[in-house]
């Protein structure tokens, strides 16, 4: 006698265990402010401030009754964003501050830590915070032509504390100790520890490059 298949051999691996919501999209783009949606939203792509006019607009059937959602265009970047009545937004406005004057390659990498923090990577931007250190110091170290080989982590750090002013010494050890944590012990970090993360690499950077 043949065997039964069961569902999980019978359906796709995704369509077993995950219940995606059924939205119904407009064929063509519509005035948001019909349907609730009104003002402006902050792309998370660029960063402007875009306003919420015409979109796409999705009805959704879920467990809590009938609710809608759309799919806009920034102006600026031409790129879509999601959002729905309950607040939601993909992607989410760019954490942190944007820091002009920055080296490039400093600037980059902090962009990236910003980027891990927007997608909720919260361990990856506390080890970027770490590692962000090392670059400071090397950019730090290239900038005074101040030949070195930083053989390891110990010594950027140690570079840097005879670098920057001695009232930001604590905020360099708070990231070094934070970031190996997270490289050393196996934390798992939080939103709100990342977020304070974010905030002080960006208050160093910013003591670092920007104050003189």
């Amino acid at each position: 006698m043949a065997k039964e298949k069961t569902d999980l051999e019978t359906k796709p691996l995704l369509a077993a265990f995950v219940e995606e919501p059924h939205y119904k999209w407009s064929g063509q783009p519509q005035r948001l402010k019909d349907i609730e949606f009104q003002g402006s939203y902050t792309c998370g792509h660029c960063g402007a401030e875009a306003p919420i006019s015409v979109g796409w607009v999705a009805e959704n059937e879920n467990y809590s009754g009938f609710d809608y959602a759309c799919i806009v265009i920034c102006p600026a970047c031409t790129l879509p964003t999601f959002m729905n009545r309950l607040g939601e937004q993909i992607p989410v406005p760019m954490p942190g501050r944007k820091l002009d004057g920055l080296p490039k390659n400093i600037n980059d990498f902090y962009g990236e830590i910003r980027r891990c923090v927007q997608v909720e990577a919260y361990t990856a931007a506390a080890t970027s915070c770490r590692t962000l250190l090392m670059h400071v110091a090397a950019d730090k170290a290239e900038r005074k032509s101040d030949i070195q080989k930083f053989g390891n982590f110990q010594e950027c750090i140690a570079y840097l504390d005879e670098d920057i002013p001695a009232s930001k010494k604590d905020v360099v050890d708070l990231i070094r100790t934070e970031g190996n944590a997270a490289v050393h012990d196996f934390k798992i970090f939080t939103k709100d520890e990342a977020f304070s993360l974010l905030t002080l690499i960006a208050f160093l950077l910013e003591s670092v490059y920007l104050e003189y």
